[in-house]
């Protein structure tokens, strides 16, 4: 998502610039109006056409897999998508996190869910 004047920003640069515009994005962005920034609609508009693209480019040989990596608010755009929910709801009560995998069908006429935010692969890595 195209943010903007917040664009290179920290969270703290944002706040004081924008007494408590952050912490309000972060739990309700349709809420918030970022100067020059992409409307969220726009952004969710876009990131359903390039998933679209994406299903639509798929061969019969594939047998219909893909692996698409991506930020934590497209998963979320999608994830409204498919479940016909509020994105300011579904970001406040779904967790997100770094190398999480979340998983679709999407061979049928309506994608279906699979799992969200699996990180039991990461167990198993070194720290650093």
């Amino acid at each position: 998502m195209h943010l903007g004047a917040w664009e290179g920003l920290t969270p703290e640069e944002i706040d004081r610039q924008c007494t408590g515009a952050y912490a309000q994005w972060r739990t309700e962005p349709s809420s918030v109006l970022i100067p020059h920034a992409e409307p969220l609609e726009a952004f969710r508009g876009r990131v359903r056409r390039a998933l679209q693209q994406i299903l639509s480019g798929l061969t019969d040989g594939m047998d219909g897999e893909c692996v698409v990596v991506s930020h934590g608010g497209v998963i979320a755009a999608v994830l409204a998508d498919v479940l016909d929910a509020n994105y300011d709801a579904l970001l406040r009560r779904l967790r997100l996190d770094n190398a999480g995998i979340t998983a679709l069908e999407c061979s049928s006429e309506r994608p279906y869910v699979l799992w969200v935010n699996v990180t039991t692969h990461l167990a198993s890595l070194p720290a650093y």
